[in-house]
C-alpha cells in the first residue's frame, strides 16, 4: 500500500483536482484556473491579488460581547511554542507528556488501496493541543486552495481559521456579529441549522426571495431602499447558501452576486458566505465565489470538508478579514480550543 504525504486532503487533492467515487473512481472536476475569477469581475484586482483594505472600520459589526474578548495567554503561548519538538514538556501551558499516550500508530486504509500512517512526531502533534487557528501545515495548504479556486488572495489581510466544521464558524461569526433586535438579511426558505443561530438574538428576519437563479436582488434592493428613506436600521448582515443552497437546491448566479456585493458595498453589509456543496460541482467551470469579488473585505467566507471527506471528522474553515477571523479565534481559545488535531493531520 502507498502511504500518503500528510496534510494531503484525501478526496479532494489540490494539485490534481480530483475526486474519487467508490463505483465510478477517479471523477475528474473543473481545474481552477478556468474560472477562479470572473471577467466581468477582473478589475477587483489589485497586483494580481484579491485587495482587501484595513480601512474598514469594523467596530460597526463587532457587538459588544465579542468586542470584549481578549486574548488567552496559554493560547497565546501555545502558538508561539507551536515550532518546539512534540516531546518538548512544556511547563508554560500544561499538556501533557506525549509519551503517556497510549497510542503507538493511526492508520487509515482509503477506498482507493492507499493508505494514511501517523506515528512517532506526527502522531504526537496530531494527540497534542494545537494554537486555536489550526495546524499551520493544513493553513497553508488551505491558502493555495483558496489561491487557485478564488483567486490569489492578500494573506497580510486575510487569515483562515480551521474549525469543527463550517457549523462551528458559522456560530463564532453569528455571535460576534449580532446584537439583541438587529435586522439580518436571510434567504427564503432557508437552511434550518443557519436559522437557529440567529434566533437567540431576537433578530428581525428580512427574507429574500428565490427563484431558480436564487435571490431576487431586485426585491433586496427595493427593501433597502425603503428601510434607508423610512431611516430605518440597515442589516449588517447577509447570509447567504450560494451553490445547490439547502433546502431550495437553487444556485445563486454570477450576475447576481456581483449584485448583491455591490449591494453590501453600498449599504455597509458584511456578507457570510457559507458555501459547504462548492467542491460537489461538476460543471465545465467552478462556480464565481463571493469572496473572489471582495476588494473591500466584506466576505466571510464558510468551506467544509464534510461533503466530501467525512462529516464525522468534523472540519470546516472560514476565510475572511483577519481583523474579524482574529475575533472569531478569541472565541476559539476559550471554547473548544483547537479543531480536532487527529482530524486536522
Amino acid at each position: 500500500m502507498k502511504t500518503l504525504r500528510r496534510c494531503t486532503p484525501i478526496v479532494l487533492n489540490v494539485g490534481q483536482h480530483e475526486l474519487y467515487s467508490s463505483s465510478l473512481g477517479h471523477v475528474s472536476v473543473a481545474q481552477p484556473k478556468h474560472s477562479s475569477i470572473p471577467d466581468h469581475s477582473a478589475s477587483s484586482l489589485s497586483n494580481d491579488e484579491t485587495f482587501v483594505p484595513s480601512k474598514i472600520n469594523y467596530s460597526r459589526f463587532i457587538n459588544k460581547l465579542s468586542s470584549k474578548r481578549s486574548a488567552s495567554l496559554l493560547r497565546e503561548i501555545c502558538s508561539k511554542l507551536d515550532h518546539l519538538p512534540p516531546t518538548c514538556i512544556k511547563f508554560a501551558i500544561g499538556v501533557p507528556n506525549v509519551l503517556t499516550f497510549p497510542f503507538k500508530k493511526v492508520s487509515v486504509e482509503l477506498i482507493t488501496g492507499e493508505s494514511i500512517e501517523l506515528q512517532g512526531e506526527e502522531l504526537s502533534i496530531a494527540l497534542q493541543y494545537l494554537p486555536s487557528q489550526g495546524y499551520r501545515p493544513l493553513i497553508n495548504i488551505l491558502q493555495k486552495l483558496q489561491d487557485s479556486f478564488h483567486g490569489p488572495q492578500n494573506w497580510e489581510n486575510r487569515a483562515i481559521m480551521v474549525t469543527s466544521g463550517t457549523q462551528d464558524a458559522l456560530s463564532k461569526a453569528v455571535d460576534m456579529l449580532m446584537s439583541f433586535n438587529d435586522p439580518v438579511l436571510l434567504p427564503d426558505p432557508i437552511y434550518s441549522g443557519a436559522i437557529d443561530l440567529f434566533k437567540p438574538y431576537d433578530v428581525e428576519i428580512i427574507t429574500m426571495k428565490q427563484d431558480s437563479s436564487g435571490i431576487i436582488v431586485e426585491d433586496v434592493k427595493k427593501v433597502l431602499m425603503e428601510r434607508k428613506e423610512k431611516m430605518q436600521s440597515i442589516p449588517k448582515v447577509i447570509y447567504l447558501n450560494p451553490i445547490a443552497s439547502n433546502p431550495g437546491g437553487t444556485t445563486l448566479t454570477t450576475n447576481r452576486k456581483r449584485e448583491i456585493y455591490q449591494l453590501a458595498c453600498e449599504y455597509n453589509m458584511l456578507i457570510l458566505e457559507d458555501d459547504p456543496y462548492y467542491y460537489l460541482n461538476f460543471g465545465q467551470k467552478n462556480p464565481v465565489s463571493l469572496m473572489s469579488m471582495d476588494i473591500e473585505g466584506r466576505v466571510l467566507r464558510f468551506d467544509s470538508f464534510s461533503k466530501i471527506m467525512s462529516s464525522g471528522l468534523r472540519v470546516g474553515f472560514v476565510t475572511g478579514p483577519k481583523m474579524l477571523v482574529r475575533q472569531m479565534e478569541l472565541h476559539m481559545q476559550t471554547s473548544s480550543i483547537n479543531a480536532s488535531s487527529l482530524s486536522q493531520m
